[in-house]
């Protein structure tokens, strides 16, 4: 495990799989920085506080076109479950593309912070 800090990301916890996986009540109870999971040396996975990802997904709600009205709901009513326990949403439906904008902004993010 190490640590860095990035201007726009703050502080970043990171961690192999191996370290994660031993260490994992460790990575939950991380409540300041964000932490990284990589593998084989490239971010894969990265575990923000639930009220941040609420945060989050509220500010890009609001940047959401008004043909996307489903998608702007508050972000305390999503439904946290399986696909396949969600009324309505077919098992292979794709993620919002303002999901997958996001996302790949952050990989590039971290991306960026490995490749110095």
């Amino acid at each position: 495990m190490f640590e860095i800090h990035d201007e726009r990301l703050g502080r970043l916890k990171i961690f192999n799989v191996t370290e994660a996986r031993a260490n994992f009540a460790e990575v939950l109870k991380e409540d300041e920085a964000k932490v990284v999971v990589t593998r084989h040396g490239r971010p894969t996975k990265i575990l923000i506080r639930y009220d941040e990802y609420l945060s989050l997904m509220g500010a890009a709600a609001q940047h959401l076109p008004t043909e996307f009205p489903e998608a702007q709901a508050s972000p305390a009513s999503v439904i946290i479950g399986s696909e396949d326990e969600k009324p309505g949403r077919s098992a292979n439906a794709l993620p919002p593309k303002w999901v997958q904008r996001e996302a790949e902004q952050l990989v590039s993010s971290l991306k960026g912070l490995f490749n110095k």
